[in-house]
């Protein structure tokens, strides 16, 4: 029933969306992710999308977790303790770089970034590629890159905001921003606030939460200097804290009740200090020197629940630290209409990993490795015909930890008439083996999980090609899109289980699931591919959008047991409704439907190995919202639903992971449910 709601909303839209905006805002708009300098989009040789800040009031997001569940082509997953993490393109998070003005986001936890310690509070747009950009961004960008770009500017001598949320299934959140001018060449801004989730489950009595209670504080400045010409230069600072509380099951609630309770705290602090600006004649200078810090402790404590006392249980504490430091600078010609230009630079990173569960086997290190990653790129850009550009890139990279890597990429962008785009490309991706990866050591009673410092970079091969259309009809303006992808990926890199080979060494357990003891290993190889069809119409303050698209993903099984398929499918569809009226009033509904997902996976029978199946039931979220601004945008109230249909887990069938388990099925969880919301924001500013 709810998966027909969704389809028949979609038949009202009639076509299927490209991201635009508004389409004369879209024209307009100018993007910086992988470009030789500031870009018109519509110039850009990589397709980019863009969501704008309007769309996150009208979400109601406050994290990147909450922006990306309705885009097409991003999956998301959740995980009560890790948190959120996300897909793209069928490739998992590890392959996804996530920026923020250009500096790497770092403290992935099972290889993924918690999306919900990204907070939105002083974010103006984000910009997402799919497809690698390891040319311009080195490893993690292999299936594709999201970069977020803060507020950097301010018309007002002086701006005050403060916006509060209230969510009826127990998030509370409050922030504020504020910037000031200081003289004609300095501004400061900064904003802060916190984010509390008091926790959910069906059970209201229940001290064991499905959706732990968790609480966020955060808090960044910037510091702007405009130097001569147009050159900027940008000092920022961030402080991000989280504490989730797992709390345990009452245990022998007759006599003496107690639990185990474990509390997760995370801290992120970031630096960065950016610059960019015109060098002589036709030339643009981008340099960019970042430093993160993230820490992560665990604290497990063993609660008396008659007296209130605790007793800390030393063999489950843990405590991880990561550090990275990163510099890039890039000088490319600019003009968009040179016949030939060109782009240079150097990128380097050095990441430091600590915790009494890292054993680093190359340098016999306990508790503590590191690694450096240096690279030069470079990419040159010919404009063989006013309608017609080519763009070839090169990044050869030097690691510490494992083998060089040499990355090319090669884009055409062909006007075809003023209606038509074609862009198309072919890029290699790589990933290099995290710290995690080569050197954890965890090995107790009940587990038995390690690195293998033999790991190689995984690589991927990637071709895409992209045909847009944009048109009008009287006050009509259409967009349509239609893009297919191909991705191959080689030595990619998984947990298995493993058996020790007669002469020495390991391999993966085949169909064997008795052994318990895991680590990583590189797989032959692993292949998506897909096709996305998006369009939109604009009328005056009405926006309709839609897309659908299929993507392909490879079973590893076929290798051994062909009578399993190459590649199983999964279908998508979503698309929106979105009204803008000039008196400052605004609505959307947005609504996405994915169908079921089947996996195959070994399993041992009578001695043989068998292939059994993994199949992921479908389901719809939708979300709606209705807004009004006054006061000239200085006062905006927004009211929403989040999850409307109220859906709340869906059902795997088969073997495998899940959060609860019984007779041969799973529960997947996709949200605590239906949630009603309400956001204010009061801004005032000084006239200039």
């Amino acid at each position: 029933m709810r998966s027909s709601f969704c389809l028949v909303l979609l038949g009202l839209l009639g076509v299927t969306t490209v991201y635009a905006q508004q389409t004369d805002t879209l024209l307009r708009e100018v993007v910086v992710t992988a470009q030789f300098a500031p870009t018109d989009v519509r110039s850009a040789t990589h397709a980019v999308r863009i969501l704008r800040h309007d769309r996150i009031e009208r979400l109601g997001a406050n994290n990147l977790e909450q922006l990306l569940r309705q885009e097409l082509n991003l999956g998301i997953g959740q995980d009560m303790v890790l948190g959120s993490s996300l897909s793209m393109q069928g490739l998992s998070g590890q392959n996804v770089k996530i920026l923020i003005d250009g500096v790497p986001v770092i403290g992935r936890q099972d290889g993924n970034i918690d999306l919900g310690q990204i907070n939105l509070a002083n974010v103006d747009r984000v910009e997402l590629i799919e497809g690698p950009t390891s040319v311009y961004y080195g490893t993690d960008a292999l299936a594709g890159v999201i970069n977020l770009i803060t507020r950097r500017s301010q018309l007002e001598p002086w701006r005050l905001s403060v916006n509060s949320q209230y969510e009826t299934l127990g998030e509370r959140s409050l922030g504020g921003s504020a910037g000031v001018r200081l003289g004609e060449k300095w501004l400061l801004l900064g904003s802060g606030g916190y984010d509390h989730f008091t926790g959910f489950d069906t059970s209201a009595s229940s001290r064991n939460r499905l959706w732990n209670p968790k609480k966020q504080t955060y808090g960044d400045a910037t510091l702007r200097y405009n130097g001569a010409g147009d050159h900027v230069f940008r000092l920022k600072g961030a402080l991000f804290l989280e504490q989730v509380d797992n709390l345990g099951e009452v245990r022998r609630p007759q006599f003496k009740p107690y639990a185990f309770d474990e509390f997760y705290r995370t801290q992120r602090r970031d630096l960065a200090f950016l610059h960019e600006g015109s060098v002589g004649s036709g030339l643009f200078w981008n340099n960019t020197l970042g430093a993160n810090f993230f820490y992560r402790e665990k604290e497990a404590r063993r609660t008396d629940l008659e007296t209130a006392e605790t007793m800390p249980l030393n063999a489950e504490q843990d405590t991880i630290r990561f550090n990275s430091y990163m510099l890039r600078s890039v000088l490319a010609s600019q003009g968009a209409h040179r016949r030939w230009q060109w782009m240079a630079g150097i990128d380097g990173r050095y990441d430091t990993g600590s915790g009494r569960r890292i054993l680093d086997t190359l340098n016999n290190t306990v508790g503590e490795s590191a690694m450096l990653d240096a690279a030069v790129l470079g990419s040159l850009r010919f404009r063989a015909t006013a309608d017609l550009t080519l763009e070839t890139g090169l990044r050869a990279g030097w690691n510490s930890r494992y083998n060089g890597s040499v990355v090319p990429s090669f884009h055409i962008r062909q006007n075809l008439g003023e209606a038509f785009s074609l862009r198309a490309s072919y890029a290699r991706g790589f990933r290099s083996p995290d710290i995690k990866e080569l050197f954890f050591y965890f090995v107790d009673v009940n587990h038995y999980i390690v690195g293998n410092a033999d790991l190689r970079a995984e690589t991927a091969d990637n071709v895409q090609a992209t045909l847009g259309w944009q048109g009008k009809t009287g006050a009509i303006r259409w967009n349509a899109q239609v893009c297919g992808f191909s991705n191959w990926l080689r030595d990619k890199i998984e947990l298995y289980e493993f058996v020790d080979l007669p002469g020495g060494g390991i391999e993966p357990a085949q169909g064997d699931t008795t052994t318990l003891r895991y680590t990583y290993f590189n797989i032959d190889q692993y292949r998506t591919h897909g096709a996305t069809l998006r369009a939109s119409a604009q009328w005056r303050g009405l926006h309709l959008e839609g897309a659908t698209n299929r993507i392909g993903h490879y079973n590893p099984e076929h290798d051994n047991m062909p009578e399993t398929p190459a590649f199983t499918y999964t279908q998508e569809w979503s698309g929106s409704v979105q009204w803008e009226h000039s008196d400052g009033w605004n609505a959307g509904v947005w609504a996405r439907t994915t169908d079921r997902f089947v996996r195959y996976y070994p399993e041992k029978e009578n001695g043989q190995t068998i292939a059994r199946q993994r199949i992921i039931n479908g389901f719809t979220q939708m979300d709606a919202s209705v807004g009004k601004s006054m006061w000239n945008n200085r006062i905006v109230l927004t009211a929403g639903v989040r999850n409307l249909l109220d859906v709340q887990s869906t059902l795997i069938t088969g073997s495998g992971t899940g959060n609860h388990t019984g007779g041969g099925t799973t529960q997947q969880n996709i949200s605590p449910g239906r949630s009603w919301w309400l956001r204010a924001t009061v801004a005032i500013g000084g006239k200039g």
